[in-house]
């Protein structure tokens, strides 16, 4: 029963989330990028490249830093603690170098709140499908990896990681229109 459960359930589900979580991102990042960066920087006279690749830069490194400490396997209170380090700083570092739209709190919320979304699709990306394909494909072949506990703890502490992003993700998406708490 297992078998078919991962092969007709489980692997769909999984390829049907990482989809999405790339359609809802890059969807999001557009939007962002059209509607609230463009016109600022438009506004002021400079090209909106530069807030856009700070973004990039910014959350993509932010990542890279997880992606090294979820990799080593530490306990989950030290993800916690690394994670709430990086994203403070990663938040912190957009919000005061930004160059477009320092004063404008749609392109700042839904900066960090964008941000953390990225945190969340490279862990569905990077590490939660990767592992779980390889324990099912193996699972599925007969003979589960070697690593197979070391896989599957890699991607429970990335979705751990990226239940605990949801909900400051959420706070600074509705921050961006409905609460005033960066720029003006």
């Amino acid at each position: 029963m297992k078998p078919k459960i991962f092969q007709y359930l489980t692997l769909p589900a999984l390829n049907l989330f990482r989809w999405s979580a790339l359609i809802t991102v890059f969807v999001g990042f557009w939007y962002w990028a059209q509607i609230f960066v463009g016109p600022d920087a438009q506004r002021i006279g400079v090209g909106a490249g530069s807030t856009i690749g700070l973004f990039l830069l910014v959350w993509i490194v932010s990542w890279g830093i997880l992606f090294a400490v979820i990799k080593k396997l530490p306990s989950g209170y030290v993800l916690g603690a690394v994670t709430a380090v990086v994203v403070i700083a990663a938040a912190w570092l957009f919000v005061n170098y930004t160059p477009v739209g320092q004063d404008d709190n749609h392109v700042l919320s839904i900066g960090v709140g964008g941000g953390f979304g990225f945190i969340m699709l490279f862990n569905v990306w990077g590490i939660i499908w990767p592992n779980n394909k390889k324990i099912i494909k193996g699972t599925l072949a007969g003979t589960p990896p070697a690593d197979a506990a070391t896989l599957a703890r890699q991607a429970f502490l990335a979705s751990r990681t990226n239940l605990y992003l949801s909900v400051p993700l959420l706070f600074f998406m509705a921050t961006s229109s409905h609460y005033t708490i960066l720029g003006k």
